[in-house]
């Protein structure tokens, strides 16, 4: 069986201060966590578990390949 990727997506929320993580692999999969650290264990824990729900076909490997994108403001110069 060929080697199955998993891409997530993290975005940083500024007004709930969590990163948000979402996959359009696998549709069920929504993290929100305070770290980029908690994101990382919580992600390579809940996409095995998604993938047996789901019942999909994987190899005995899933690859994950997560990136993260922060959006912050600054205060303009007056």
């Amino acid at each position: 069986m060929k080697q199955t990727t998993i891409a997530v997506h993290a975005v940083w929320d500024e007004d709930a201060h969590v990163w948000t993580a979402t996959s359009t692999d696998l549709p069920r999969l929504v993290v929100e966590v305070a770290s980029l650290d908690e994101l990382d264990e919580e992600v390579k824990t809940l996409v095995p578990k998604l993938i047996t729900l789901q019942k999909k076909p994987t190899a005995k490997e899933v690859l994950i390949s997560m990136s993260h994108e922060l959006v912050t403001s600054v205060p303009a110069m007056v």
